[in-house]
């Protein structure tokens, strides 16, 4: 990490992967845009060569490594990219760049205020005694349930003798005690752990999913060996699916031939591979249209009027339906398979130097566009359906690879 400091202003540490991240965002202009944006945060030696922008813009903000004050000039611009003013007209992509600028930020412990300057990310307030709080009393009330096995005064003999008073009370209160007088995340997890091992009877799989419902809001879950570990981001997700897979295969299984399940995994990989074609040809048809037009390009492209209508018609939809997720901020995503094709071929310009033929790509597209139907409708493919998909997407992918920007 590069750190930039000066001793009468704020310490700032924007590390390489940051300024690389920033970089990127700065490059999805054309190169003229790029010129402008330099010269309108001061920098107006700052011409494009015509080089690949994303090198062009990530050279020039490590040049600012050598200067004695070049954290400055690297806050200032990224301040630049953030300011509103020069997105009117595009406020939703502006909302996007915001969204990508804090989370790379994010990432060296900085943030963007609501003046849009750069300031250090407010400490997280320790908050583990409050949540501690909300689950003893679920946690007391289905162990202290329990009959058999060792005693809690026999477990914690040490505590007891100190909160002799505490001998006369039921076992459930006996638990909120011991867990309430926990220091920190680790000492509640080391004494939860004691009381469990002398009550794994109690866990069977509904009982055990129900337990990690609760032990989830302080970060904690038991394992298959019920031994308490703590979860990060990844291992929320895994304890979500687990309880998903636990919850929901039972009932497929009772319902579901073994025959029609593994179909269903084997059609896992052809959606997969519908979504990466699918999203692979968009944002690179983004990427060409930006560079020539910039971030406005809707406006500059000739789109079908047919195709227009549709795309309209799809956001009124969308708008209809709040509880669905949107599909994104770009009309590229309002657009199916054929109706990107057709997009192509109406400015077929841009991209005759990169695919062998308009029949070539609208063929193949034509082709994925019916496969992706029938996997919406839950069909099932064969292996010679799957051979197909698989070369298209080679295909197309070498032919996007093949360019240099």
């Amino acid at each position: 990490m590069t750190e930039y400091t000066n001793p009468s202003k704020t310490t700032y540490n924007f590390s390489e992967e940051v300024i690389e991240a920033i970089s990127r965002i700065i490059a999805e202009r054309t190169g003229g845009e790029i010129t402008d944006f330099f010269r309108m945060a001061g920098y107006p030696n700052i011409i494009h060569d015509g080089s690949t922008k994303f090198r062009f813009v990530s050279e020039q903000l490590r040049n600012f490594y050598t200067k004695k004050e070049g954290f400055e000039d690297i806050k200032n611009i990224i301040e630049k990219l953030v300011q509103p003013k020069q997105y009117i007209g595009l406020e939703e992509y502006h909302k996007r760049v915001i969204e990508r600028v804090k989370n790379a930020l994010s990432y060296d412990e900085l943030t963007i205020n609501e003046n849009f300057k750069i300031v250090p990310k407010a400490e997280k307030k320790d908050t583990y005694k409050e949540k501690k709080d909300k689950i003893i009393d679920s946690i007391a009330s289905r162990l202290g349930r329990i009959t058999g096995g060792k005693s809690i005064e026999k477990i914690f003999p040490h505590f007891f003798e100190k909160n002799y008073f505490l001998l006369d009370k039921s076992k459930q209160e006996k638990i909120v005690a011991i867990l309430s007088k926990t220091n920190d995340i680790d000492d509640f997890k080391m004494k939860l752990q004691s009381i469990i091992d002398y009550h794994q009877s109690y866990f069977i799989e509904e009982r055990q999913l129900e337990f990690n419902d609760i032990l989830k809001i302080v970060g904690l879950r038991l394992n298959s060996k019920f031994m308490i570990e703590k979860i990060d981001i990844i291992g929320t997700i895994e304890t979500i699916q687990k309880d998903l897979n636990d919850r929901s295969l039972r009932i497929i299984a009772e319902i579901l031939p073994k025959d029609l399940i593994q179909k269903g995994k084997e059609m896992a990989e052809v959606y997969t591979l519908i979504y990466c074609i699918e999203n692979s040809l968009r944002l690179f048809v983004d990427n060409i249209f930006r560079e020539k037009y910039g971030i406005d390009y809707m406006n500059n492209i000739v789109v079908n009027k047919d195709i227009r209508k549709k795309i309209k018609d799809r956001k009124f939809q969308e708008r209809k339906n709040l509880w669905l997720p949107f599909r994104g901020d770009n009309d590229l995503f309002y657009m199916d398979f054929y109706e990107l094709g057709l997009l192509i071929q109406n400015n077929w310009e841009l991209f005759k130097n990169i695919f062998q033929s308009q029949s070539w790509l609208l063929v193949k597209l034509k082709e994925i566009g019916v496969i992706r139907n029938y996997i919406a409708h839950n069909s099932y493919f064969e292996k010679d359906e799957k051979d197909i998909l698989k070369l298209y997407y080679t295909q197309i992918l070498k032919q996007i690879g093949a360019i240099e920007r």
